[in-house]
């Protein structure tokens, strides 16, 4: 009876032991690749206030309006009574 204690108390502690190294190196790898998708793509980042508008049409508006850059935006408005 006791040899079968000793036997199931150093199974358990071998399994704890193969358990938290195993575990160890699966929690190191994903938190690598958890890393590596998050800061990976440092050189596509843009600088904050950064604006890149791309269009994917192919054509431009016919209704596209041309402004010197010192006159501002041009907003159209409707006057309601």
């Amino acid at each position: 009876m006791l040899k079968f204690l000793l036997i199931i108390i150093l199974l358990f502690f071998a399994f704890s032991f193969f358990s938290r190294l195993l575990l160890g190196r699966l929690f190191k790898n994903f938190r690598k690749n958890m890393n590596q998708q998050f800061y990976g793509n440092k050189e596509e980042q843009k600088k904050e206030g950064e604006v890149i508008i791309n269009d994917t049409s192919g054509k431009k508006s016919k209704k596209q309006k041309k402004f010197k850059n010192n006159q501002g935006e041009y907003v159209d408005y409707e006057e309601i009574e």
